[in-house]
């Protein structure tokens, strides 16, 4: 799994390569998932917005962050198979709390979301995208995956700020 910029590469994320948005500024943003696998594989996307102080995955431990999911994509993969996901993304609402900027909606897909994580003065925003892959032999999603060198996960993050408009 990656993440690609608005012209479908590694970059391009922002305007200005600038992480600090406005308000109503649409980000696009793609999701790519692959499988090489060697069998058909039915994924989630799970996307987590988070504050600095909230824990994010863990690669090591294969551990997802504890925090609840926005938005879930889900896309069965043929062997050697990618998809690309469009996730294209704005800020639509906010509140002013003492030194505190709290994300109160996002537009996702054009899809309202509603969310409460502050972060101090607007900064230091995560999305998070965690790759999941369904167990068939217990008939639920996993974060992690075991292979011939042990058990992998994957995931990525995007930090962003929030400038407060006059």
């Amino acid at each position: 799994m990656s993440l690609l910029g608005k012209e479908k590469t590694a970059e391009d994320y922002y305007s200005n390569n600038d992480p600090s948005i406005l308000r109503l500024k649409e980000m696009q943003w793609y999701i790519l998932v692959q499988n090489f696998m060697q069998k058909v594989q039915y994924v989630l996307v799970k996307v987590k917005v988070l504050n600095s102080t909230m824990t994010r995955p863990d690669a090591v431990t294969c551990t997802p962050s504890p925090q609840q999911a926005i938005m879930n994509f889900s896309v069965f993969l043929t062997d050697s198979q990618s998809s690309i996901i469009p996730f294209f993304w704005e800020v639509a609402d906010y509140s002013l709390q003492r030194e505190s900027l709290v994300l109160e909606r996002l537009i996702i897909n054009g899809t309202p979301v509603t969310l409460r994580i502050s972060g101090v003065n607007g900064l230091n925003f995560f999305i998070v995208f965690e790759l999941w892959y369904f167990y068939s032999a217990r008939e639920e999603f996993r974060f992690d995956w075991d292979t011939p060198l042990g058990f992998r996960c994957a995931w990525n993050q995007m930090l962003f700020n929030v400038i407060v408009s006059q």
